[in-house]
């Protein structure tokens, strides 16, 4: 429908456009009294493990810095568990299932549920990764793809900052939900930390959160937070000096709050019709255009409120009955695992598609990550201009990590890379399998060619360590694509 939208940039900075210009928010201007050097971001010496750091990232371009999000989160992945360790647990893992999973009725209920939906054909595979690309982000379908063309037709820091306005009130009016739960679950823990003689004031405070339709209550859960809630816990901080965890859920609290004032309804139309403005301004569209991009909202919205997947509905259900089950640790832990390695993947800092398959295949349990890069550069070229030549020539250029782990055969690893219909494939294969390289390599080129694919090179070598993404991929390619913050 909005393909048919033809998007032609107006000369907005123009002296006859100022005087119908739409209104934009404007973003905060920081002063400084004078240029001065903060001692917190000074260099300092390095203790001998941060020099080690150092040397080990030098050749990824990366200083260590204590404050740095980035470095923190590399840090992290190298303890990360993987997904594909602990699914193997669920799935492959008949002792793990009877001891563990079949103790616990309501997890065992979950669990055979997730069972019965992840018996899947070709078709029903192909369904539920689509599944998980199409909807990797809430900020998918006709609308999101029209405004990407829109502002590579008009990059402005304006329209970039009306479009960021837009995307924040769209995201929060559609968590109102879980923001409302989280505040919730926050009240709680600053409850269970007040001293014993405040405990029963501020908890029956806090039992006033309306938690039933978060959205239609969320004006009444602000006015009880601002006016009562914030309030007192003012007061009780500067009474008694508490800079300990309460301070700390204060903090998270207050971040939840905004987000709730941000997605309450009349705050998400606003954002909504100063885009639409925009656009009409600065596009030429006529009020048709304009009624199809109102139309394609409600539709994004619509369509995001009713996406379901009964394998994933019960597998996250699985997951959270397994991380409140305190009283078997082992269940508690490899779920607070899989948690991990779940939000692990969808951290900003990765600049990676991660899609999961877990499937029951004509009686045999596999569970399959796939990690899918684009615009991959060479990493031997030092100088920019060629750099970025070779950037250019590698535009349709993608990598791809494949790992599955199958039931009594073992587990594999791929590293494919294509551009086009062409492909280069190095697989790695369970030492049980390397006395059938040829066949596998025979078997593979097969595949390949029946999806009108060409193999310009494969290789085939024994899987002798599990690797992780970051290992495949590069520090240094996670750190020129990812997002670094400096905290």
């Amino acid at each position: 429908m909005l393909e048919n939208i033809k998007i032609t940039a107006n000369n907005i900075n123009s002296a006859n456009n100022n005087l119908n210009r739409v209104r934009i928010p404007e973003k905060p201007e920081v002063l400084s009294p004078f240029d001065i050097l903060d001692p917190n971001i000074v260099n300092k010496a390095l203790k001998p493990e941060q020099a080690a750091l150092n040397n080990q990232n030098q050749g990824a371009n990366i200083a260590y810095n204590p404050n740095s999000v980035f470095v923190k989160f590399m840090q992290s992945l190298e303890l990360a568990p993987t997904l594909v360790e602990n699914m193997r647990k669920l799935l492959l893992s008949k002792q793990f299932v009877n001891s563990n999973i079949k103790n616990n009725p309501l997890m065992s209920l979950f669990f055979e549920e997730f069972v019965k939906d992840i018996d899947m054909d070709n078709t029903q595979m192909l369904e539920f990764i689509k599944f998980q690309h199409n909807n990797y982000t809430k900020f998918s379908g006709e609308i999101f793809a029209f405004i990407r063309n829109a502002l590579k037709a008009n990059p402005s820091d304006d329209f970039k900052n009306v479009v960021a306005n837009f995307l924040k009130s769209y995201d929060c009016f559609l968590s109102a939900e879980d923001t409302t739960n989280a505040i919730a679950n926050v009240l709680k823990q600053i409850t269970d930390n007040m001293p014993q003689i405040l405990k029963e004031s501020f908890e029956a405070m806090a039992n006033k959160m309306i938690l039933n339709e978060p959205e239609s209550n969320a004006t009444k859960n602000l006015g009880l937070l601002k006016n009562e809630i914030i309030p007192y816990l003012g007061k009780y901080i500067s009474k008694t000096n508490d800079f300990g965890i309460i301070r700390d859920y204060i903090s998270v609290l207050v971040h939840n709050i905004v987000r709730l004032e941000k997605g309450l309804q009349d705050n998400f139309l606003d954002s909504a019709d100063i885009l639409l403005e925009y656009m009409k301004f600065s596009f030429n569209l006529s009020e048709d255009n304009v009624s199809e991009l109102k139309q394609s909202i409600i539709n994004a919205f619509r369509e995001n409120s009713e996406l379901k997947n009964n394998s994933l509905d019960f597998m996250f259900k699985m997951i959270d009955s397994g991380i409140k089950d305190d009283k078997n640790t082992v269940n508690k832990t490899t779920f607070e695992n899989i948690q991990e390695s779940l939000l692990t993947s969808s951290n900003v800092q990765v600049p990676l598609i991660h899609i999961f398959l877990p499937v029951n295949y004509s009686g045999i349990f596999m569970f399959s990550e796939l990690w899918i890069s684009k615009e991959i550069y060479d990493e031997n070229v030092n100088d920019n201009s060629k750099k970025s030549s070779k950037d250019a020539e590698n535009t349709d250029l993608y990598k791809i990590f494949l790992n599955f782990d199958i039931e009594n055969v073992g587990y594999f690893e791929t590293i494919i890379l294509s551009k086009n219909d062409k492909i280069s494939i190095d697989i790695s294969i369970p030492n049980t399998l390397k006395d059938f390289s040829s066949k596998i390599k025979t078997d593979i080129m097969n595949i390949v060619k029946k999806n009108n694919l060409s193999v310009t090179d494969i290789f085939i070598s024994e899987c002798k360590k599990q690797r992780k993404f970051n290992e495949v991929f590069g520090t240094k390619f996670i750190k020129e694509r990812g997002i670094n913050v400096i905290a």
